[in-house]
Parts: C-alpha cells; sequence; structure tokens
C-alpha cells in the first residue's frame, strides 16, 4: 500500500530571493579579518565596524579653570580685552608646573605659533610672571622657518592649518610640550575661507583628535565680529563652526565700568558655564638692550556670577551721539581693509560687513565719506550677465562723480 505524502508548497521568489542574499552575507562577512575590511589601495586603509564598548572612557582632566585632552579651546573677545594676556598667564603656570588639577606639581612645555606678537614680547611677559630664562631655554619655544644662528624678534612664522598638524604634533612629542597657542588662529589658516562652514570644519577635526589624544590644550586666540546681537557664542567671528567644532569656547568681554569678565560658555561634557573677572598688574623687566620697561600681565582670576551676555547687554544700549559718529569711522576703517585685497561687489562686501555687525546704510555712509584713498564704483568689466554690475574700489584721486 503506497503511502501519499504532502508535497511542500514551491517557496516563493521572494523567499529565494530572501535566502540567497543571506547566504551571500554569511560568505561575505567571513571573508574579512575580524568585524573590518582592508582595502587593497593602501596597507593602513580600514573599513569595518567594531564595538563601542571596546572604547576608553576618561574623566575631565582640570588644568586651572580648562580641561586638557578634549580638543580644541577658542579664546575669542573683541579688541584690547587681554585674550593673549590671558593665555599667557595660563601659558607662565604650565612652564613652572603651577597649574591646579591633574599636572599640579609638573611642568610642561609650551609652544607658541603667532602672528600678532613677536616672541620677545611673549619672553616679557614670561618674565613678568616670574619665568626664568632657563625655564624658558628648556621649555619655551616658537615655530620658525629658518635656522639663522642669531635671531632677530622677526625670526617666527605662522604655519599652515591643518596640513602641518602632524609635523607639530611630532615637534611637541619630542620636546614634552602639553599647551600649543595659536595667536591668532585665523592668521593660520591661510586660503581657509573664515565663513565657509566646511573649510573651518577641517581645520578643527585634527585639532580635536590631537588634544584629544596626547591630552594637551591646543589654544586658538581668536577675533569677535563688532556686533553686540546674540549671544557671546554668536558673537565669535567668522562660521559658525568657530563656535560649534572646538570643545571648549572662552568669551572675553569688557564691561562699561573696566570690568573685564571672561566665561567658558562651552564645554563639551559640562552644562555649568562658569564666568570669572581677570585683574591685570603692570611689573617691570629688564630688556636685553638695558630697558626696564612696564609689563602688563594677568595677575588675578576670580569666580564671578557676572556673565558676558550681561557685559553685552550693557554694551548694546543706545549710545550717545558722539558715540554713533565714531561707529561711522570704523565701518569706514573696515571697509577700506577689505578693499585692500582688491575690487569687490556690494553683494559680497555687504555678506562680509554683516558679520561684523556692519548694516547697508553704515557701508554707503562710510563708501561717501572715504577720501584719500577714496572707495569708488566703476562698472564690471567682466559682467555678462543683464543690466550692469559695479565694483567698489579704492581710488588714490578723488572722483569727479560718485554712481
Amino acid at each position: 500500500m503506497s503511502v501519499m505524502t504532502k508535497r511542500k508548497p514551491m517557496p516563493s521568489m521572494e523567499s529565494m530571493r530572501a535566502d540567497r542574499d543571506a547566504d551571500e552575507l554569511v560568505r561575505h562577512i567571513s571573508e574579512l579579518e575580524g568585524w573590518g575590511v582592508k582595502l587593497e589601495k593602501g596597507k593602513t586603509d580600514y573599513h569595518g565596524l567594531r564595538s563601542i564598548a571596546d572604547f576608553h572612557t576618561k574623566r575631565l582632566q582640570q588644568v586651572d579653570y580648562l580641561y586638557a585632552g578634549l580638543g580644541a579651546i577658542l579664546f575669542s573677545g573683541p579688541n584690547d580685552v587681554g585674550k593673549s594676556s590671558v593665555v599667557e598667564q595660563l601659558a607662565a603656570r604650565v612652564l613652572l608646573g603651577t597649574t591646579e588639577g591633574v599636572w599640579a606639581g609638573q611642568p610642561y612645555g609650551v609652544l607658541f605659533i603667532m602672528s600678532e606678537e613677536d616672541p620677545g614680547m611673549v619672553k616679557q611677559a614670561m618674565q613678568a610672571h616670574g619665568v626664568s630664562l632657563n625655564v624658558m631655554r628648556q621649555r619655551l619655544f616658537t615655530y620658525v622657518t629658518n635656522d639663522n644662528e642669531n635671531v632677530s624678534s622677526s625670526d617666527y612664522d605662522t604655519v599652515n592649518l591643518p596640513a602641518d598638524v602632524p609635523m607639530l604634533q611630532r615637534l611637541c612629542e619630542q620636546n614634552d610640550i602639553r599647551m600649543v597657542v595659536f595667536d591668532a588662529l585665523a592668521d593660520c589658516m591661510p586660503g581657509v575661507n573664515l565663513y565657509a562652514l566646511d573649510e573651518v570644519n577641517k581645520v578643527f577635526k585634527p585639532l580635536n583628535k590631537w588634544g584629544a589624544e596626547n591630552d594637551i590644550l591646543i589654544v586658538g586666540v581668536h577675533h569677535n565680529n563688532k556686533s553686540l546681537d546674540g549671544s557671546a557664542k554668536q558673537a565669535v567671528g567668522g562660521s559658525a563652526a568657530f563656535t560649534n567644532k572646538p570643545r571648549i569656547v572662552v568669551s572675553l568681554d569688557q564691561a562699561k565700568d573696566g570690568t573685564r569678565v571672561m566665561q567658558l560658555v562651552k564645554v563639551k561634557g559640562r552644562s555649568d558655564k562658569p564666568s570669572y573677572t581677570y585683574e591685570f598688574e603692570t611689573r617691570f623687566v629688564d630688556t636685553d638692550d638695558g630697558d626696564h620697561k612696564p609689563v602688563g600681565i594677568v595677575t588675578r582670576i576670580s569666580p564671578t556670577d557676572k556673565t558676558v551676555d550681561d557685559v553685552r547687554s550693557e554694551k548694546a544700549m543706545p549710545k550717545p551721539a558722539d558715540s554713533e559718529r565714531a561707529d561711522n569711522g570704523e565701518v569706514g576703517d573696515w571697509l577700506t581693509d577689505y578693499l585692500e585685497d582688491g575690487p569687490a561687489t556690494f553683494k559680497d562686501i555687504a555678506t562680509a560687513a554683516a558679520e561684523e555687525g556692519y548694516t547697508k546704510s553704515q557701508l554707503d555712509h562710510a563708501r561717501r565719506r572715504a577720501s584719500d584713498p577714496w572707495i569708488v564704483t566703476e562698472r564690471d568689466p567682466d559682467y555678462q550677465g543683464r543690466g550692469k554690475r559695479y565694483l567698489w574700489e579704492l581710488s588714490r584721486t578723488a572722483p569727479n562723480t560718485t554712481v
């Protein structure tokens, strides 16, 4: 007697395709090395997956009021508030091993990469802070691009970020340097559009990685725009990347009564935003040419409840007529500096001016008031579109007419 068996249904095309894809995936994974795949184009290229549980976590490493090992740190503020002096005060403490926190009692080297102050001025500031020449010879450095035996105050140079980061990292490791200062940071970014988010991001990415991996302080000194609108973070000049990408942002400003305030307006891993007042003191140092010179240095940094936003709000109050006239002169100076690089369309000028807090009407007023050099408008000879397009440019002769 034959037994009838029930025939299994034919699998659907979708089911067969899914089984085939699953088998292919298993076969592919089995060929990989671990959970990643090495690419043939280079021995060190590797793409793949890794469990987040394998990564190391660490506590914040406090160094005075800052933290090492987080990444890039930006000090930003208007002119003449002492940004560089605040950084120099911290550098002196790092050189002497007098910082509080994880570096307490342990001195380290400091590297200054400068464009706005020459090494001689930093040397005098360190002397005023009590750093001996012997300590400076061992631990305080600047970046140079020549090997002259007899250096002068002009024998120093900036770097090219981000391209020079690997080179700087090697130099710092060789000399036990744990604090690097870029003053001014923007001058170390040649060819980078400071208002382009992607371009500025590419500078901060390797700086953050360097600071985090080597547990060091990477400090950039930067300028605010001129606008008093918005918060302290919004006052930072250039692209939003200057505040979005650094791990710490320190904003500095001076109140109408002369009080100087700095605030950690951003610290990755912390929700509070501590504020401090900082005070200057004049000390005298002997220069190498026999002079006895006064040097202003920051000597006291104290916690305060006053924030930088408080200071900005006070300064944003309506100004008397004399101050408005001063602002008009300031816009003219900015416009002249901008056009030193060559003719520009009003659209481009207005876009850059808006980042500094200047209006179109202020620009037009500044153009009409300018003299020696004058600011003239000339038709753009390269423009091929409809109508006419004019360029603003500097002229050493007075114009006969105004467009």
